[in-house]
């Protein structure tokens, strides 16, 4: 499932909104914490479970988090959903994000009502390739990132930092989008071919310095 598709879902629809719908309200609220009788486990007199406003918490998310300090659950709307609901994850995120759209790989947008309706063979199938475009992604990315890094090693002049930071918003632009092609572009081509260019350039400035001044 597109990771930012389901983000959004989780961002619009708060936990205390859901619980709500269900008739459970907060018995109160501490700054950013509501504090609730935990809808999970039996017995909670003392209101164990806690819902984190968006951005806060011991890891602070855009969206509302949960966790309880009763029965030690604890994580989204959609884990939340599947044990109050009796459903399994996959069912909760298509309702969640219904009437949402889906980026595939063939840059078609697909509702979630289409979603909805694949098989359990088209589902998987889905979910494996928009794991892959990530996966791949976050490959590129780190394999650019470790061929700046090795370069600026090499030829860590003011000059090359500078270089760098012209084309860093290209790459972190491509990467947040899952332009996979031209991540691609840069890795291969572009690359490779601008980090020589500027190997030759330092050294050229390196036998400048020199002949400027003998005693370096």
């Amino acid at each position: 499932m597109n990771k930012a598709m389901v983000q959004q879902a989780l961002t619009d629809k708060p936990i205390t909104a859901y619980l709500e719908s269900r008739g459970i309200h907060p018995v109160k609220k501490v700054k950013n914490k509501f504090l609730y009788r935990c809808p999970l486990h039996a017995g909670d007199n003392d209101p164990s479970f806690v819902v984190y406003e968006a951005g806060t918490g011991k890891k602070p998310k855009p969206y509302q988090s949960y966790h309880c300090f009763g029965c030690h659950s604890g994580s989204t709307l959609i884990n939340l959903m599947s044990e109050i609901e009796s459903k399994n994850k996959k069912e909760v995120v298509k309702f969640l994000c219904k009437g949402m759209k889906f980026d595939t790989t063939d840059d078609t947008n697909q509702s979630a009502d289409d979603v909805a309706s694949m098989s359990v063979n088209e589902w998987e199938d889905f979910v494996t390739r928009n794991f892959e475009i990530e996966r791949v992604r976050d490959l590129l990315f780190l394999q650019i990132n470790t061929c700046c890094r090795e370069h600026l090693e090499v030829c860590g002049d003011e000059e090359e930092f500078e270089f760098m930071e012209t084309i860093f918003p290209i790459i972190d632009e491509a990467a947040r989008s899952q332009d996979i092609k031209s991540l691609d572009e840069i890795y291969n081509d572009i690359l490779p071919v601008a980090l020589s260019e500027r190997v030759a350039a330092f050294n050229q400035r390196k036998e400048e310095q020199q002949v400027n001044n003998p005693w370096r």
